[in-house]
């Protein structure tokens, strides 16, 4: 194993995503929506979708759920009820329902910069290890 490594697990994203809440952040389950969590479980299993972790001290653990939200095309927000709930984005709602942002809404015009070339990253750390070896 890498230095610095923790442990590895395969496992549903909404999992992993739970006991990075509870287990690293320490977050108190009742802080968490279950129901929500089982429901996006659910779907990811039904989608065949699954990680495969390997804990480092190197990032954060809000860099870890970040990621399995990107991958996943989920999020993750706090509820009226003072819960974390997880959502996928996925297909399932009513266009005409949603809102609608146009000129008449928007005080004022939004600018957009580019950002300079100091911005940019210029070092991408990539680690790969072969699974039967770990």
């Amino acid at each position: 194993m890498a230095v610095g490594t923790l442990n590895t697990y395969d496992c549903n994203p909404a999992h992993a995503i739970w006991y990075i809440l509870t287990t690293i952040l320490e977050l108190p389950s009742s802080y968490l929506h279950d129901a929500s969590f089982l429901a996006v479980a659910n779907t990811l299993s039904s989608e065949s979708r699954g990680i495969a972790i390997l804990f480092s001290t190197s990032k954060t653990a809000e860099d870890y759920i970040e990621s399995i939200l990107q991958h996943i095309n989920g999020a993750l927000h706090y509820g009226d009820d003072q819960k974390f709930h997880l959502k996928l984005i996925r297909d399932d709602y009513v266009v005409g329902d949603l809102l609608e942002i146009d000129a008449a809404v928007i005080k004022d015009t939004p600018t957009i910069s580019r950002g300079s070339f100091m911005d940019t990253y210029n070092e991408i750390l990539v680690q790969f290890s072969e699974r039967h070896f770990l």
